[in-house]
């Protein structure tokens, strides 16, 4: 009895493993199915949004998400065939999309495998006919840029030269000897009428001259003639799209401000810059507030605050609604002489619970929200976002421009200070403390710079706030309280080295 016993219980397990390992390859199956489905549906989602946005078709890597996520569904082994057959469609039909923004030839490339793959698998599908007429019929022709003008900005120590385009480009350079020559070509791109071979004249010992040609039909090549140039920069910016070129004088002749050490004590001339305007609204709230109206409104009582109790100079590099892009504003400020330099914004978190302040100065990201927010400010392509970053790294190894970092933290930590005596007494003021990133508003500023994230406009409590005028006062005054705090910090600074240079 218990043999037998024995081998019922033996055969009572092998039935119920057997049982358990079908269980599982069904939900193993369902559940393979089923985040097979959920990846297609946040796909086509992605396509959706990606095809009913014009800022974010701008952007390869908006397309290259949505093109993964079908990726990942046709991987899938038990999506099903109808779903698979779509997703090639799909993907034919983003590639060919993606070609009219990208410019390029492989995108159109790839559009074509796909709808090839299409044909060999699924030989009866109604989207053959459809992806065919349009690879027929509705071939994109590689759109071109067209570079519409050229600016530069000369000041003892380095030149910026901007090149203002209609769409996001790709550019390669070489630099050259004898004679020393930048090359930057720009590519699917062609010059507006009047600008082929055109000479613009520079002569400020960096640059000689600039020329523009267009070298094929689909690509322009610009040429700098190089003076005593050690080093040079490329950044590429959108909204709207322009690249700008920084060139760089040996260290004879570095005299400026930018370059020399810092005379502090005697700031006389202060530079407000209220951050976005016009056509820039910056980070807009839950309630329709915007961050450009807002940084305006405190700038102007900043203004008035600083001649009234300090008596100093105050520039400004908007006084009203209009676009100043961010190249000029450092210019603006350098071109002045000014001594001290503000930025003003308000901060923006895709958390609408995140609040309080942040008071930023340059330097590499002290974090990844700090990354983000100089992301968002600056408004450049991600791998100029990069570049920038490691453009700042290389920076820090300059001694003179640590020395007015330096002085920059110290600014910076002086209006922290004062917003925390001044606001933490009635509102409930997050500190987020003084960090560091890279903004290129605050980059080759020839004196100490902060740029003041003030509140979250995200933040519903916090836009709320910024609503209010007694607020906006509020917060201009604190800043007033750290820029006076910060001038008398120096002041005894340099009555002290004063006493012991007497001595």
């Amino acid at each position: 009895m218990r043999g037998m016993d024995r081998y019922k219980a033996k055969e009572f397990l092998t039935g119920l493993g057997a049982f358990l390992c079908l269980l599982f390859w069904f939900f193993s199956s369902t559940i393979d199915a089923y985040s097979g489905s959920v990846v297609f549906e946040k796909a086509k989602t992605c396509q959706e949004k990606l095809q009913g946005s014009s800022k974010l078709m701008k952007y390869r890597h908006e397309w290259e998400k949505c093109i993964t996520l079908y990726k990942k569904s046709i991987l899938s082994s038990s999506t099903p065939q109808s779903v698979k057959e779509e997703v090639l469609f799909h993907l034919a039909e983003l590639y060919l999309d993606l070609a009219r923004f990208s410019g390029k030839s492989q995108d159109i490339k790839k559009a074509e495998e796909q709808s090839q793959e299409l044909k060999l698998k699924y030989p009866d599908s109604h989207f053959i006919k459809i992806i065919e007429d349009r690879m027929t019929h509705h071939k994109p022709q590689i759109l071109l840029a067209r570079l519409n003008n050229v600016r530069y900005w000369s000041y003892p120590d380095y030149t910026r030269v901007v090149f203002d385009l209609s769409r996001v480009v790709t550019t390669t350079q070489k630099k050259q000897s004898s004679p020393e020559r930048l090359w930057i070509n720009f590519h699917n791109t062609q010059l507006e009428n009047g600008l082929d071979q055109k000479l613009m004249t520079i002569q400020d010992g960096i640059l000689t001259q600039v020329k523009a040609v267009q070298q094929t039909p689909v690509l322009v090549r610009v040429m700098l003639d190089l003076g005593q140039a050690t080093d040079y920069r490329i950044i590429h910016f959108s909204d709207p799209d322009r690249v700008v070129v920084d060139v760089f004088g040996k260290e004879e002749q570095q005299l400026s401000s930018v370059r020399k050490p810092l005379s502090i004590p005697g700031i006389k001339r202060i530079m407000i810059d209220p951050g976005h305007g016009g056509k820039d609204p910056g980070a807009i709230g839950r309630n329709g507030l915007t961050e450009k109206d807002v940084v305006l409104d405190v700038g102007l009582r900043l203004k008035e605050m600083i001649k009234k109790n300090l008596g100093l100079e105050v520039l400004m590099t908007r006084d009203r609604d209009v676009f100043i892009p961010l190249e000029e504003r450092t210019q603006l400020a350098n071109g002045k002489r000014a001594d001290l330099f503000i930025s003003i914004h308000a901060n923006a978190s895709p958390n609408r619970k995140v609040h309080g302040l942040e008071i930023y100065t340059l330097g590499q990201a002290t974090d990844s929200s700090a990354l983000a927010t100089a992301a968002r400010e600056n408004s450049i392509q991600e791998d100029s976002m990069k570049n920038l970053d490691g453009i700042i790294k290389l920076m820090l190894t300059d001694l003179s421009i640590m020395k007015r970092l330096d002085h920059s933290l110290e600014f910076a930590d002086s209006t922290r200070q004062a917003f925390v005596r001044n606001l933490g007494t009635i509102y409930d003021l997050n500190d987020l403390g003084v960090k560091q990133a890279p903004f290129y508003v605050l980059m080759n500023a020839g004196m100490p710079s902060i740029l003041a994230e003030i509140s979250f406009i995200s933040n519903p409590i916090e836009e709320k706030r910024l609503r209010n005028r007694s607020y906006r006062e509020k917060i201009a005054h604190s800043l007033l309280l750290g820029i006076q705090e910060y001038i008398l910090g120096n002041d005894q600074s340099a009555k002290v080295q004063d006493m012991n240079n007497s001595e």
